[in-house]
């Protein structure tokens, strides 16, 4: 069921500010909302380090200790990073209030959106991009459902028993002044990203698709198809970090900038103009060398494998091996890790990259699509390269019976004897993208 705080990303990309939607939010929630009065301000009392390393517990819940009982997720909609990203958890009811009041109103959970900061609540300063856009962000959601900046409230205001909670540990009368400056116009407010540069060229995220996206595509040395997925949005971060910018994945002005003096020269889609479309996708054979992985690639993964920010323990074996993000497994993920979907995402890139290079060495220079080269580098991902290495499929590809190895996807379904429905159903879209 989706849920009805959908309004919330644009909402805060209005007020420029920086969002990262999480999987799954919009359906997200412990039951939807209700009339929606205000917001309550949170600090996560996290790790000291990191931009959001609360994110997976904000996402999937609290677990019992000594202190206190378990919490099921979500315990907030919306979590705040150190670096001013919001992240959106959830379009439903968060378990982020518990008793108290505000205003008059004791219905904490459904009638007010909650914001957990990361912070470790222990005097840790709080940086100025972060509270910044804790207070542009709060003036954006009650400007949003029409209330005043009475509305917004600290978890420690409205706890009852009073002293029952001590965040966010700032003060919240100095924060609401700041924020009703910002709803009445008061407040120098920072710009957002500009739609366009100097040139023309549009600032570009994760969803856009187009000429220009496969300039950026091949201007980061991935495949350039034109649609800025979760390999492009990495791809971009990655680019911004070596270069000391915000890596926030968007492909603003300064990135723009960054991206063409980086090029050897400009290419054809640069001097297309805004809203060429992209080439058709060609079906064309080309030597695996010559193949990277294209977000065909990466959606049929994130299809099957989905996203979690916990580990969690193996569906065939309910233990070992322990998973993480896009279906991550390896040194140091076990019980108790959780990652930012940040942290999810990039690793996915460079997993995927790495696979892909696997396979185009498995294949040895034989004629192969893209779209078979796809489905091979994902069969890869979740079995292995040398589960591929070993197999009638590869053989059958390498000597160009490619009906015949397309048939032989469906027979990996197995995992400890067990025929999985997940592996039916991820076998079923790898041998479809093969057949292209």
């Amino acid at each position: 069921m989706v849920y009805s705080l959908t309004w919330l990303p644009a909402v805060l990309e209005d007020a420029g500010l920086k969002v990262a939607e999480c999987p799954g939010w919009r359906t997200r929630g412990r039951g939807d909302v209700g009339a929606i009065k205000g917001v309550m301000c949170h600090h996560t009392a996290g790790a000291q380090a990191g931009v959001m390393p609360s994110l997976g517990t904000i996402t999937s819940g609290r677990p019992a200790s000594a202190n206190a009982p378990a919490l099921p997720g979500p315990l907030a909609q919306l979590a705040l990073g150190r670096d001013g990203t919001f992240f959106v958890v959830a379009a439903g009811r968060a378990n982020h209030a518990g008793a108290g009041s505000w205003q008059g109103i004791a219905t904490g959970n459904s009638s007010f959106i909650g914001i957990e900061a990361e912070n470790s609540g222990t005097t840790e300063p709080w940086p100025d991009v972060q509270l910044d856009a804790y207070q542009r962000g709060v003036a954006a959601i009650l400007k949003q459902i029409g209330a005043a900046a009475i509305m917004c409230c600290g978890h420690k205001e409205y706890a009852l028993p009073t002293g029952r909670k001590v965040d966010p540990d700032f003060a919240m009368d100095d924060f609401r002044h700041r924020v009703d400056t910002i709803l009445t116009g008061g407040a120098q407010v920072r710009p957002p990203i500009p739609a366009t540069d100097a040139s023309g060229r549009p600032t570009l995220r994760r969803g856009a698709s187009g000429a220009l996206v496969s300039e950026i595509q091949r201007a980061l040395g991935i495949a350039a198809d034109g649609a800025f997925g979760v390999q492009t949005e990495a791809a971009v971060r990655s680019f911004q970090r070596a270069r000391e910018r915000v890596p926030d994945g968007i492909v603003g002005p300064k990135t723009w900038s960054d991206i063409l003096s980086s090029a050897p020269s400009a290419t054809p889609a640069a001097q297309t103009g805004v809203g060429t479309p992209a080439a058709p996708h060609s079906a064309a054979a080309a030597g695996p060398t010559e193949l990277k992985p294209s977000e065909a690639c990466f959606k049929t993964i994130m299809a099957a494998e989905g996203c979690r920010l916990e580990a969690y323990p193996d569906p065939a074996t309910g233990g070992d091996p322990w998973t993480i993000g896009w279906g991550t497994i390896g040194e140091g993920i076990a019980r108790g890790v959780s990652w930012t979907q940040q942290q999810c995402d990039e690793r996915l890139a460079s997993d995927v990259t790495d696979f892909a290079a696997g396979v185009a060495h498995l294949l040895d220079g034989c004629s192969t699509s893209q779209a078979q080269f796809d489905a091979l580098t994902s069969f890869s991902y979740n079995l292995g390269l040398s589960a591929l290495g070993d197999s009638t499929l590869l053989r059958l590809h390498r000597a160009g019976d490619f009906d015949a190895a397309a048939g032989e996807f469906g027979k990996w379904i197995h995992a400890n004897g067990k025929v999985m429905a997940g592996l039916v159903k991820r076998r079923a879209a790898e041998a479809a993208l093969y057949r292209g």
